[in-house]
This record gives C-alpha cells, sequence and structure tokens, in this order.
C-alpha cells in the first residue's frame, strides 16, 4: 500500500486532478463554488492560477466518488461519501472499503444490505493503485514535447514554458546566465532533458529576456 501513497506531498492544480479523477475540470470548479466538494489548498479568492489546489488525499477521494458513480450513485451523493472520508487520517483513505446497492452508498454494510438489492465492493486498494498510475502518467512527457516550448493562456502566468511541464523557459536560461553547469539543472530538474537545454543555450545567445 505504502507504494500507492508516495505521492502524498503533492499538490494538484485543476487539470490535473481532472486527468487523474476522471471528472472534468469544470466540474470540479463548479463543486467547488457550489460547496460540494474542496479541494485542500488554494487561493481563498480562487481567482488565481493557483486557486484550487488539490492533495493527493483528494484526488484518492474524488476518484472514488467516480467509481460509486459509476456503478449507479447520484453524483451528489457519492461526493457525500467522499466529503465524509475527510476527517479520517489520510493514512485511512486507501483502507476505507465502500459498498454500493443501487442508488446507496456506504462505509458500512449493513446500511446498503437493507435496500435489499445486490451489493457491490468498491475495493480501496484499486483506486488507490489507478490514483498512484495516474498521478505517473502526468510526469510523462512525449517525444515531440522534448526540446519544444508552449504558451496556454491562464498557464503559468502565461510564460513560456517547457511543453508537458510548468517549467519556464526563463527559470532555465536564468540559471544559465548564473553559471549553472547542465548536470546540475537537470538533477534539479529532472523532467528536462539534454534537448531542453539545447533549446534554452540557444534562447540564451539570443539575449532572451530573464529580467525580473
Amino acid at each position: 500500500m505504502n507504494g500507492h501513497l508516495e505521492q502524498v506531498g503533492l499538490g494538484f492544480e485543476v487539470e490535473s486532478a481532472a486527468k487523474v479523477t476522471g471528472f472534468s475540470a469544470g466540474q470540479l470548479a463548479r463543486w467547488d463554488r457550489e460547496g460540494w466538494y474542496r479541494p485542500e489548498f488554494g487561493d481563498p479568492s480562487r481567482r488565481d492560477l493557483y486557486g484550487r489546489i488539490y492533495a493527493f488525499a483528494d484526488l484518492l477521494r474524488l476518484r472514488t466518488a467516480r467509481a460509486l458513480v459509476d456503478h449507479g450513485v447520484p453524483i451528489r451523493r457519492a461526493l457525500a461519501v467522499v466529503v465524509d472520508l475527510r476527517t479520517q487520517d489520510w493514512r485511512e483513505i486507501p483502507r476505507t472499503t465502500l459498498y454500493v446497492s443501487g442508488r446507496v452508498a456506504s462505509a458500512r454494510r449493513d446500511e446498503v444490505e437493507a435496500a435489499g438489492k445486490d451489493v457491490t465492493v468498491v475495493e480501496p486498494e484499486e483506486v488507490a493503485a489507478k490514483v498512484a498510475d495516474e498521478v505517473r502518467r502526468l510526469a510523462i512527457r512525449t517525444p515531440e514535447q522534448i526540446g519544444a516550448t508552449e504558451r496556454r493562456r491562464g498557464w503559468v502566468n502565461g510564460w513560456e514554458v517547457f511543453a508537458g511541464t510548468r517549467i519556464p523557459m526563463l527559470t532555465i536560461v536564468g540559471l544559465m546566465k548564473d553559471g549553472w553547469p547542465r548536470s546540475e539543472i537537470l538533477e534539479s530538474y529532472d523532467r528536462l532533458r539534454d534537448a531542453d537545454l539545447d533549446l534554452a543555450e540557444a534562447r540564451l545567445e539570443e539575449r532572451y529576456d530573464v529580467a525580473s
């Protein structure tokens, strides 16, 4: 089980949380606004880039809600069930077996058996394994992204970043200007590759603006 929990200290912005949980970014934002499910961290105004930051435990709960919905539980009920898991220590979340019967879901089997229908079990280990796998996938860059950059509206303040990452070009060019060796940059930014640094060196020669 510990292998599934290696990412517990990380925070995930709404787009990444959407990829992991199976819900859309729009749904997550709406549920936050309406109080159905609020992320662990973020700016109270929710207006800046990091306004909504989801903890690893949030991903576990929301992916569990996704499993409940897939078994026929209405979304508001599914969210209510996983919100109740907030009262637990995060280490207990992957151990919480849930039971589903019809449109009812609970951590107590006797409650759903009262519905008089077949009971489906949502196994916590399976949910945790799926979340851990999706989190690992977030870090994978495609070959086309290596040595390339991108800009997206509302993404890292619109800065130019290395494709598939949130690492600004100006950060790496600034480190090179300060004399950091390539090996140290690659060690500090393990998602970058030599082709990325080749591009950064070319930008440095072009007098890329690294002014703060």
